[in-house]
Order: structure tokens, then C-alpha cells, then sequence
């Protein structure tokens, strides 16, 4: 008798390394081929990384790991400049997104969000930043001239600068 077919709840082996059920994982050592454990048997497509990423293993699990770290700025009476360098004088006196996650497909990256409220400073043709918020991790944390900060609601003066 043949023993009945492996649905989705069968494990697979791999280049002799076993993996769970619809577990995802890099088939080779270079990052070039993503495969899937489906029921019992493992399926690969061709995947690389992306630009500014290399293949290394981290934590013990190979994967794309990015390489190259942007980072945008807000500045003065507020000066913005864009993670791909661009920079901007806007004086506009609303609440305006400054960066967040912009797409959900990849799991590992956690969803976040950074809004700035802009007020005039005396006139419309200048204007300043009032208040900052970070929405990350299920909390809300708030940042202004006024409070040092806020934590889910909360005041909290325990920030530190890098300098301690």
C-alpha cells in the first residue's frame, strides 16, 4: 500500500537541510535562487538581491542584507533633504508625511511612519517644525518644542542624545 500523498503540512529536505512547511528560504549559497517547501517537495525560482544589498548570512540564515544606509534630514526653518539626496525649502504650514514604509510586500521590514507639523513663524513665508511623530511598534511618540516627548500619551524626558 502507498502511503496517501504529502499535502501542505509535510516537512522537505533540501541540500540535506530539512525545512517546515511553506518555509521560504535561499536554495543556494549565493542568493540566486528562492525555493519553497509546498507538500513535501521543494520548488525554486530565479530571485537575486536587490541594488545596494549582498548576499551573507545573518544570524545564522542567509539573506539579502542591505549594504548602503540612507537617511533623509529635516533642517532649519524646515530644510528637507530626501534619502536619494534631493533637497527641498518648503514653507508649507500643515502636517506633512516625512518618511514611512512605503510598500508591505517584503515581512521583515517593520511599518513605521514620521509626520511633521509645520507652523508660520510670523508670517506665512517662514515656518517651522512643531511637532514631529514617530508611529512605530503599535506606539505613537511625539516630539515638540513644547513636551520633550510623549510615549503613547505619556511625557517622557528620558531621551538621550548619542553623547549621552
Amino acid at each position: 500500500i502507498d502511503p496517501p500523498p504529502c499535502t501542505t503540512t509535510c516537512p522537505c529536505v533540501h541540500n540535506g537541510r530539512p525545512y517546515k512547511p511553506q518555509e521560504e528560504f535561499w536554495g543556494d549559497g549565493m542568493c540566486q535562487e528562492w525555493c519553497r517547501c509546498d507538500g513535501g517537495r521543494v520548488s525554486c525560482r530565479k530571485r537575486g538581491c536587490r541594488p545596494h544589498e549582498r548576499c551573507m548570512v545573518v544570524n545564522g540564515t542567509q539573506r539579502c542584507q542591505g549594504v548602503k544606509h540612507l537617511t533623509c534630514i529635516g533642517t532649519g526653518d524646515p530644510h528637507y533633504t530626501t534619502f536619494d539626496g534631493l533637497k527641498y525649502d518648503f514653507q508649507g504650514t500643515c502636517i506633512y508625511q516625512f518618511a514611512a514604509l512605503c510598500s508591505h510586500r517584503d515581512p521583515k521590514l517593520v511599518p513605521f511612519r514620521v509626520t511633521v507639523e509645520n507652523n508660520n513663524r510670523g508670517s506665512k513665508a517662514v515656518s517651522f517644525t512643531k511637532t514631529l511623530t514617530l508611529e512605530v511598534y503599535g506606539s505613537v511618540i511625539t516630539m515638540s518644542q513644547e513636551v520633550m516627548g510623549h510615549w503613547d500619551g505619556l511625557n517622557w524626558d528620558g531621551w538621550m542624545t548619542p553623547s549621552g
